[in-house]
Parts: structure tokens; sequence; C-alpha cells
């Protein structure tokens, strides 16, 4: 995927993980800090809001949110959409985490999670894709 700050600038090609657990009312993309840092959101820019989130066990994780100044696209043949999305910078994540609203803007659908296969919406079920390596921002 191609991460790209709304105000120009800095751009990132890297993987990211589908995470329906990871629910939103708008498209989220949640970044590890050592990514924020190259996209130029590090310190957080005015607007920049903290939220805690609940994560996995009942466990609360601090998030600043910074609305809408991303702009997310799937790097490949087939890619339709490109998506205004809010960063969750997380300093708990070491990689790109996509929420179910923003998976969902992409179109996106988890054919398999556990083999890692996926398909655009708008392609047929005999068009599987295989995910890309994780990686880890560290």
């Amino acid at each position: 995927m191609r991460i790209s700050g709304v105000a120009g600038g800095t751009s990132v090609e890297t993987s990211g993980l589908v995470n329906t657990g990871f629910e939103s009312p708008e498209p989220e993309v949640a970044l590890p800090l050592t990514l924020v840092e190259k996209l130029r959101l590090y310190p957080p820019p005015e607007g920049a809001v903290i939220y805690e989130y609940t994560a996995f066990g009942g466990v609360k994780v601090k998030v600043t949110l910074v609305p809408k100044s991303l702009w997310i696209q799937v790097v490949g043949k087939g890619s339709k959409r490109k998506v205004r999305a809010t960063a969750a910078i997380s300093e708990a994540e070491d990689e790109v985490l996509i929420s179910d609203n923003l998976a969902s803007a992409l179109g996106i659908v988890p054919e398999d999670p556990r083999r890692g296969m996926w398909r655009f919406r708008w392609e047929g079920l005999k068009k599987l894709r295989t995910s890309a390596r994780p990686e880890h921002w560290r």
C-alpha cells in the first residue's frame, strides 16, 4: 500500500494488515511511530487528538489521531481507489493496521485470512491475491 500525506511531501510504500477487529467510524490506519516520523506527522500537527483505544484483552492504549491526514492506496493491478484516512499513531504497534472501515473503502475483501488470500470487491471469486510479507517498523 502507498501512504501519502494529504499536505504533500513524503510517500511510503509498505504492507498493511487488514484487521476487522480494528473497528472505526471512518477510514483509519494505525501507524507505528517510526513510520509516522518518515511521513513527517511527528510531532503531531495541530488538530491531533489523543484517544484511548481498547486493545485485545481489554488493554487500554493511548493513540494520537490526526484526522483525515493521509491518502491510502493499494499498490498493484486492479487498484481503483485512493482513500483519505485518519492516522492513528501508536507507540505500541510495529506494523501498519488497516481498520475495517478503511478496508471496506479500499474494496479489500479478506477471503482466507490464515493463508493471506484476498481480493478486491469488484473482482470475481477466482481472482485471489496473496498478501505481501509483513513489514515491521521498529
